[in-house]
């Protein structure tokens, strides 16, 4: 496979990440990463300490949305994407993210909750790019 097509697919884990959490497909979205990968964020901890294994990374998403009112629908969107690395079977980006969520309802509205740089490690595991570690450095966060 060419570093080109390895590319497309890396940004298809970077898109399915961000559409999975605003769909709350938390089957699919633990598919995105590794079985030991960790999530974290920067300069603060959103849940404390970084998060290890897919599982836990899926549990402990699905927990915090699942406490979102249903109104409000999150819109993860992801962009300029960066390589700053790539070999056959590793690569790092960077990606742009803003957060934003429509609040439904009589008086809808569109809200800032977010944004930051994904700093992310990639490996391919059992022939899938998945990723190896998240970094979220956040600029904003509600």
């Amino acid at each position: 496979m060419s570093s080109i097509e390895d590319r497309k697919l890396i940004e298809e884990v970077l898109v399915t990440y961000a559409t999975c959490l605003d769909h709350k497909d938390f089957d699919r979205f633990q598919s995105v990463f590794a079985r030991e990968a960790r999530w974290g964020s920067e300069p603060k901890q959103m849940f404390g300490q970084p998060l290890s294994g897919a599982r836990t990374i899926r549990d402990t998403m699905q927990g915090m949305y699942s406490k979102l009112p249903p109104e409000r629908q999150g819109r993860h969107v992801v962009s300029t994407f960066l390589f700053d690395e790539q070999t056959e079977t590793t690569a790092r980006t960077r990606s742009y993210v803003t957060v934003l969520n429509v609040m439904k309802g009589d008086s809808p509205s569109l809200v800032l909750r977010g944004c930051g740089v994904y700093h992310d490690s990639f490996i391919k595991e059992d022939g899938r790019w998945v990723i190896a570690e998240r970094v979220f450095k956040i600029d904003y966060l509600v």
